[in-house]
């Protein structure tokens, strides 16, 4: 099981770095255009940065919602079971589905919050491996070579 979950990080890990550094790379020609009309480099990698990090926080935040809505819906179940409104008068079920609802677990119970954090801590330490070689190609890189080379 553990090591089931460890491949899927690691390919995950893996499919994040190719994605930044693919998206930098194919960027480079921009960065040379904006550098090449007055921006620094300390203003484009502010502007990588931020990018980088608002990203995970909009999904961090977002994914608090399903969490929630399954929790809202685990809840009705379990009140409507509790109130015998969903138990017909012979001890059945009028809802056979309801029956395999777990609905008396709390999905808030299993730490999102430090779970969240965990995985915006792995995608910022990604983002570093990732962005902070581009950064150095960044600063190296000659804004006319750069502007001046085929996009094929």
């Amino acid at each position: 099981y553990y090591s089931m979950i460890v491949i899927v990080t690691l390919t995950a890990a893996v499919m994040i770095a190719i994605t930044l550094y693919t998206d930098i790379r194919m960027r480079s020609r921009k960065f040379a255009m904006l550098r090449a009309c007055g921006m620094t480099t300390r203003q484009i990698m502010f502007l990588i940065w931020r990018q980088n990090i608002v990203y995970p926080i909009i999904g961090g935040v977002c994914a608090v919602f399903p969490v929630k809505w399954c929790q809202m819906f685990l809840e009705y179940v379990q009140d409507k079971i509790v109130s015998g409104e969903w138990i017909a008068e012979n001890g059945s079920w009028k809802h056979e589905w309801a029956y395999d609802v777990p609905f008396n677990y709390d999905l808030f119970d299993y730490n999102v919050k430090r779970t969240l954090l965990i995985i915006f801590a792995v995608y910022v330490v990604i983002m570093l491996l990732v962005t902070l070689p581009q950064m150095r190609f960044i600063r190296k890189q000659s804004i006319v070579q750069e502007i001046e080379r085929s996009s094929f």
